[in-house]
């Protein structure tokens, strides 16, 4: 009787298939552990996201793009909707910002939105903007939409929707619809470069009549950021108001707003926390539309290059320490000409505030449900939360 080889008995090329189809094999089972891994544990989830965090991470960036993809598609004229079937979006919970139920300037308005909890069952669009959300199972053509302002330290979700949400609706970029709190929007180029040049040197001096340096409102004195411990220090090299409860001085309403546009220079839009794309009215409408130059912490430098006017702002992170910043922001308050320049963008565009859509956006999504792969977004709170995980100052 023949003795059977071993692995070693074979000729090289038979063994260097073997060795290939076993690699190709290992692999492959690797891949398919990976992809259908229960993401619900979220210890599960964090330690082979670790080891294999591109290949788990793309599985959620496809959950934004395909309806990206859908909305290009559409507003290229590609995609002809049934306008004439009506989508009913429910909204579960309370709503930081009231959303505007009357579609007739968006350019798909087949919906109807309502807040009758109680009539979930028969929504198509289900916006989950809090810790409650709809019991028992879902119907299979229904999709929910994680819908939320705050920054993730503060979200009011429950955990229990962690593998329940399909799309999102925050103020991060790789979300399914971005809701920003505010937009900065250019004017159409202008064609005679002389004329440009012309409306440039009529802008307004801004610093004209601004007799104080830098201001801060602020009513949260414990928050996710180091605001407080970097203005402590910054108010030891140049004069800081604080207004607010965290402060000595007072202001209420409007009040406040006017006494920055007339009189300060300088404001503090310091975020509550550090995470990935989280700019607020802090920024927007605080600084920016009560022509105050910004200082802003929050997202990083580039986050903030995506959504601001050009040359608009000063990035704590561009400077080594609070002292080094009061000292540019004490030569920019002898120098006119050089703290204009962060001005000129008047002449470039407008900023506004709540300016965008949502409603829009979300009768869109309704639409294009029947058009979508279905998706689930996996362990939806990890990925909200690991927007501002290890997020620091310099």
């Amino acid at each position: 009787m023949e003795t059977p080889k071993d692995f070693t008995g074979f000729n090289p090329t038979i063994r260097f298939r073997i060795i290939i189809f076993l690699a190709v094999s290992t692999v492959c089972f690797g891949i398919f552990y990976i992809w259908d891994i229960n993401l619900n544990e979220i210890g599960q989830y964090i330690s082979n996201y670790r080891s294999f965090g591109i290949l788990s991470m793309t599985r959620h960036s496809n959950l934004y793009s395909n309806f990206t993809d859908f909305r290009n598609d559409f507003i290229a004229g590609q995609i002809l909707l049934n306008k004439s079937k009506k989508y009913e979006i429910i909204i579960f919970g309370h709503m930081l910002v009231t959303l505007n139920t009357d579609l007739t300037n968006c350019p798909v308005n087949n919906c109807i939105i309502h807040s009758d909890a109680r009539r979930w069952i028969s929504g198509d669009l289900i916006l989950i903007t809090d810790r409650i959300f709809p019991p028992g199972k879902r119907p299979i053509s229904q999709a929910w939409v994680a819908h939320e302002y705050e920054s993730a330290f503060h979200t009011r979700f429950s955990d229990e929707i962690n593998d329940k949400i399909n799309f999102t609706a925050i103020y991060r970029f790789d979300s399914t619809i971005r809701t920003p709190y505010g937009m900065y929007t250019p004017y159409e180029r202008r064609t005679n470069d002389s004329d440009r040049t012309l409306e440039l040197r009529k802008l307004e001096n801004v610093a004209n009549g601004k007799d104080r340096a830098v201001a801060w409102i602020v009513s949260n004195c414990n928050s996710k950021s180091p605001r407080k411990a970097y203005t402590d220090e910054l108010a030891k090299h140049i004069t800081v108001d604080v207004y607010g409860r965290c402060g000595q001085m007072r202001c209420f309403g409007s009040e406040c707003f006017d006494l920055i546009r007339k009189h300060y220079k300088f404001y503090l839009s310091f975020e509550n926390s550090l995470c990935q794309d989280y700019i607020t009215e802090k920024f927007f409408f605080n600084a920016l539309m009560n022509n105050a130059l910004p200082i802003v912490m929050g997202a990083s430098i580039e986050e903030y290059q995506k959504v601001s006017p050009p040359h608009s702002f000063i990035h704590v992170d561009q400077f080594e320490n609070p002292k080094e910043l009061a000292s540019y922001l004490k030569y920019l308050d002898k120098n006119d000409t050089a703290y204009n320049e962060y001005f000129t963008w008047h002449n470039e565009g407008v900023v506004t505030m709540w300016s965008f859509k949502p409603e829009c956006e979300f009768c869109l999504l309704a639409n294009a449900l029947p058009y979508l792969k279905p998706t689930m977004h996996d362990n939806f709170i990890y990925w909200l939360k690991d927007g501002c995980k290890n997020r620091k100052l310099r």
